[in-house]
């Protein structure tokens, strides 16, 4: 792919424009130097649309998880160990235990598997896709072999926040109302090295101009009708994976009142291919609003919750030259996309650059700056961040959501 200099003051004004509240609908509604008349939202086509439960008693609330390869998981499971050995057993909660307490079993002295939060991931063609109680663990096959991504703090977060809210909304705190547990079923979908611009470019955007490069015209929106498949192979999977919830559901007017689920959104995690380009760099946030409608229309679910993953892997201070320029113009992209005047209510940017840990030597790391270095604390923390997002989605109104820092606000208990 072709480079080119994106002129550094466009930036600066763009960021301060954003931090100080000016965006207007215009600039959100086009933002690119390519030839694009803005976004025609009624363009979105879907293909063979998914079928969607609508909330109900006993419904499992579902989450589907798409990206590349941070959204695969690659933060060390040695590495996690070791700050979970190195904390203590202690209730009182602490930086340093935290690790422990969210992602350790006392009793068996290992990795939680949750009886409340349940996962798919299929990674790879020629393998049956890895299914069944959320857990963190070399054998899992929920992640990259060794290594654990985001999926573990998030769908933990996302059970304990929508069970404490709950419990709160219907008074069931005491012996005679027996607490509501929600059931949390995450559908990952996510390929590594996969871009937005050409593998997951969804069908609004049309073709892209990347045929130079020896793309194919059907090689555009690949991962994307993946993407679709996986999710709509694990809606039906679904009874298979989490029986125990429609043994004791109650029966409806059809068959299919038995096999009730709500989706609750949609969380994105991508952006290191699309990076290394400008002319993908150029186009993404206009690719990324185009990703959420047709995701949306696939779904027939028009006010999806939809979170967008910051690319954070460089950390706050970006490396110098075009790289750091390039860095910094898709994260201000990823931002515009979600501050659309039609998409506000319904989407979230998380920060992630916070979560990264940048300057270490070679010891301390576990892979490339790519991963986040492959370092567990990331990954621990951008899971319950995307949670906390969603959960801003979810629950607008409620002050104990925490916000995209990862940190509880005044209120700790419902």
């Amino acid at each position: 792919m072709k480079n080119r200099k994106q002129p550094t003051w466009v930036l600066v004004i763009l960021s301060l424009w954003i931090s100080f509240g000016g965006v207007t609908s215009s600039l959100l509604r086009n933002n690119n130097d390519n030839d694009h008349d803005g976004i025609d939202t009624a363009s979105f086509q879907r293909s063979d649309s998914i079928t969607t439960k609508k909330s109900a008693t006993n419904t499992v609330k579902v989450v589907l998880l798409a990206g590349q390869s941070n959204m695969v998981g690659a933060g060390s499971i040695d590495h996690l160990l070791q700050l979970i050995h190195n904390s203590t057993s202690s209730s009182t909660t602490t930086a340093e235990n935290d690790y422990r307490q969210t992602l350790w079993n006392e009793t068996t002295q290992d990795f939680v598997q949750s009886d409340r939060v349940y996962l798919r991931f299929q990674n790879g063609v020629d393998r049956a896709a890895a299914a069944g109680p959320l857990t963190v663990g070399k054998e899992s096959g929920f992640a990259y072999p060794g290594r654990f991504g985001v999926e573990a703090t998030l769908g933990l977060t996302l059970q304990e926040s929508l069970r404490r809210y709950q419990n709160s909304r219907h008074n069931r705190d005491d012996n005679n109302h027996p607490p509501e547990d929600e059931i949390i079923y995450l559908i990952k979908t996510a390929w590594g090295g996969k871009s937005l611009a050409v593998d997951f470019r969804p069908p609004a955007s049309g073709q892209g101009p990347y045929d130079d490069d020896d793309v194919k015209p059907s090689d555009y929106g690949t991962k994307y009708r993946q993407m679709v498949q996986e999710i709509r192979a694990g809606l039906d999977d679904l009874p298979n994976i989490i029986p125990h919830n429609y043994k004791n559901a109650p029966k409806g007017d059809d068959d299919d009142d038995n096999d009730k689920y709500e989706i609750l959104g949609f969380v994105w995690f991508q952006g290191w291919n699309d990076m290394i380009d400008w002319r993908s760099v150029d186009e993404y946030d206009v690719n990324l609003v185009h990703l959420m409608g047709s995701v949306r229309q696939e779904l027939d679910l028009p006010s999806l919750p939809v979170v967008v993953g910051e690319l954070g892997n460089h950390g706050p201070q970006l490396p110098p030259g075009d790289a750091g320029r390039r860095v910094a113009a898709l994260r201000l992209r990823q931002r515009l996309a979600t501050l659309r005047h039609d998409q506000q209510a319904t989407t979230r940017f998380v920060e992630t650059a916070r979560y990264a840990v940048v300057d270490i030597p070679d010891e301390e790391q576990y892979d490339g700056i790519h991963h986040y270095y492959g370092r567990a604390e990331p990954y621990f923390h951008i899971g319950r961040a995307l949670a906390d997002g969603l959960l801003q989605l979810l629950l607008p109104n409620r002050e104990d959501v925490r916000n995209d820092t990862g940190q509880q606000s005044t209120v700790d208990e419902l």
